[in-house]
């Protein structure tokens, strides 16, 4: 047991040693005055990114997702991939770094009062995005001849071995 012990304090440190790094650490920080991220440079992130997508769309009215029915809201994403396809190949890329950058800068400040204001707008443009590349990884699924020919082998060897009923149409979706 002693030498289980004695390797983890040669990793770890002695828990003497333990204490003074965190000690450390902390008047580091309050030496600082910086414990935590400044909000306001989120917020001004945030916002930035939000202004620059609402810019990309400023022809497209997607108000619906914001106060419409479920079927509103579902027009609207759907509206809006139609809309941002419809963009040149340079332009759809940067709507999704946006898109990703307002996430990331929202997760940072969804707690204050600014970000929960945008918080709905915040997240058509998160669903726009993940539908947009759900849509680019379905194109991109492509099986060779081979591919097909072998998953087909495998599934008859495996429903003669097991007598279970296969749906081979569901296995290439």
């Amino acid at each position: 047991m002693k030498g289980k012990f004695s390797k983890m304090e040669a990793i770890v440190g002695s828990p003497n040693r333990v204490k003074q790094l965190a000690a450390d650490i902390v008047s580091h920080y309050e030496d600082k005055g910086n414990t935590g991220l400044d909000a306001c440079a989120a917020i001004a992130v945030m916002m930035e990114k939000l202004e620059l997508l609402r810019e990309i769309l400023y022809r497209y009215d997607y108000t619906d997702f914001m106060t419409g029915s479920p079927r509103e809201r579902m027009n609207a994403i759907t509206g809006g991939m139609n809309f941002i396809l419809g963009l040149n190949e340079q332009s759809q890329k940067e709507f999704k770094l946006l898109c990703i950058e307002l996430a990331k800068a929202h997760s940072l400040c969804a707690a204050t009062d600014e970000g929960r204001e945008v918080a709905l707008e915040v997240s058509y443009f998160k669903a726009l995005k993940v539908s947009l590349m759900k849509l680019a990884q379905r194109g991109v699924q492509k099986k060779t001849k081979k591919e097909i020919e072998d998953r087909v082998n495998q599934l008859l060897e495996r429903s003669i071995m097991s007598e279970e009923v296969i749906d081979v149409s569901k296995v290439f979706k």
